[in-house]
C-alpha cells in the first residue's frame, strides 16, 4: 500500500490570512476572522455522458482507495491523514479548509455540485420547524428537543436520464361486493407498449447515506446545479464516490423498472394486479456525477441515538424520528375499523 501527499490550494483570506469557507445564505465565499466577502462564480455548462465502463478509469480510482491519503496544510505545514474517499479536510492545527485539486481526483470527476442553500444555524431552525408539522412524530420531543450534532456534507451521486421502450401485458380484476358483505373478481386482460425517457434519477454513492434514506429527502431541483467548483466545498466534508457507475447504473435501472409498472398500471382503473409482465429496452442512458447537499442531525431521546437527514437545499428531513406510537396504534386500528365497517354491517343486517 502506497503513501499519496494529497496537493491542496491555499484558501486564505487575502485581507488577513484567516480561514475561507462558503457561507451558504450569501452564497459567497467568508473569511473567519475579519469577515471579508469573496463573490463566486456559477457557470453551467450542461454536460452529460454516456454511460460506457472505462476500465482504466475504474483501475485508476481503485487504486486511489487502497492508497493512504495524507493532506498537506500550506498554511502551517501540518500532515493530516485522509480518510478512505475524502475530498475535503480541516487541518485541526489551524482550521485551515483543504480540498483536493479537482486534477487529483481519480476516476470520474464531478460534474456539477448543488451549493447548501442555509447554514446550520438555519438547518436548526428548519429541524424544528419540520418536526411541529409530523403528526406521528413523539410528543415530548416536538415541545423539547434534545441537543444534536450537526454535520453538513455533500453526498457524491450519479444523476441519470434513461429513455426507455417497454412492451408489456397482464391482468387486473376489479372487486364487486354484494349485500351480503361476500366479493366478487372480474378479470381483464391488458396489453401495450409505453415509450418514455426518466430524467434525474438519482442514485448515492456515500458513505454517509444509503438510496433509501437519500429518497425520503428528494427531490433537489437540478436544474440549480453549477459547474463543480472546490470553493462551494469549503468548510464542508465531501467524499469521493464510494460505488461505481456501473454499481449506481444497476440501482438507477431498478427505479427506472418500478417507475414504468407504475406508469403502465396508471393507465388503467383497477382494484387488484393478478399479473404483469414487462420487457424493457434502455435506448438511452446518460449520466452526470453530481454533488448534493445533506446536514445529518445526530442526537439521543430515551437513550436511545437517532440519525435525521436534512436536504440542504429544500430543508426536507426524512422519517427517521422518535415515534409516537399511541397516535400510530391509534391510527392503525381506525384503518382497520374503516375496511371491516361495511362487512360488519352488512352481517348485521341479515
Amino acid at each position: 500500500m502506497n503513501e499519496k501527499i494529497l496537493q491542496t490550494n491555499n484558501y486564505s483570506c487575502k485581507n488577513c490570512g484567516g480561514t475561507l469557507y462558503f457561507n451558504p445564505p450569501e452564497q459567497n465565499l467568508k473569511c473567519q476572522k475579519c469577515l471579508s466577502t469573496y463573490p463566486l462564480k456559477k457557470q453551467r455548462t450542461f454536460k452529460k455522458h454516456t454511460v460506457t465502463t472505462n476500465a482504466s478509469l475504474n483501475k485508476e480510482y481503485q487504486e486511489w482507495k487502497n492508497d493512504n491519503k495524507v493532506f498537506k496544510c500550506k498554511n502551517c505545514g501540518s500532515s493530516i491523514i485522509a480518510n478512505k474517499n475524502e475530498m475535503s479536510s480541516t487541518c485541526p492545527y489551524c482550521n485551515t479548509a483543504l480540498t483536493l485539486l479537482p486534477e487529483q481526483l481519480p476516476g470520474l470527476k464531478p460534474d456539477f455540485i448543488i451549493p447548501f442553500q442555509f447554514d446550520k444555524t438555519q438547518a436548526s431552525i428548519k429541524f424544528a420547524e419540520n418536526v411541529k408539522h409530523k403528526f406521528f412524530v413523539n410528543g415530548a420531543f416536538k415541545k423539547k428537543l434534545p441537543e444534536n450534532k450537526i454535520w453538513g456534507t455533500y453526498i457524491p451521486s450519479f444523476n441519470f436520464d434513461i429513455n426507455t421502450s417497454s412492451n408489456y401485458k397482464g391482468v387486473l380484476y376489479d372487486i364487486q361486493h354484494n349485500t351480503q358483505g361476500a366479493s366478487t373478481r372480474s378479470y381483464k386482460n391488458i396489453a401495450g407498449k409505453l415509450d418514455k425517457e426518466y430524467k434525474d434519477v438519482l442514485v448515492e454513492s456515500s458513505n454517509h447515506i444509503n438510496q433509501v434514506q437519500l429518497k425520503d429527502i428528494l427531490p433537489y431541483d437540478t436544474t440549480r446545479a453549477v459547474d463543480y467548483n472546490n470553493n462551494f466545498i469549503l468548510g464542508y466534508t465531501v467524499e469521493h464516490y464510494t460505488e461505481t457507475l456501473e454499481s449506481c447504473e444497476k440501482i438507477a435501472k431498478t427505479s427506472v423498472d418500478a417507475l414504468i409498472r407504475k406508469d403502465i398500471l396508471n393507465k388503467y382503473t383497477y382494484d387488484g394486479v393478478s399479473s404483469l409482465t414487462v420487457n424493457t429496452s434502455y435506448i438511452k442512458k446518460e449520466y452526470t456525477y453530481i454533488l448534493v447537499p445533506i446536514y445529518k442531525f445526530e442526537y439521543t431521546f430515551k437513550n436511545k441515538p437517532y440519525k435525521t437527514y436534512m436536504n440542504g437545499q429544500t430543508g426536507k428531513i426524512d422519517s427517521n424520528l422518535p415515534p409516537s406510537i399511541p397516535k400510530i396504534v391509534m391510527t392503525v386500528l381506525l384503518v382497520m375499523l374503516f375496511i371491516l365497517l361495511p362487512i360488519i354491517l352488512a352481517l348485521i343486517s341479515d
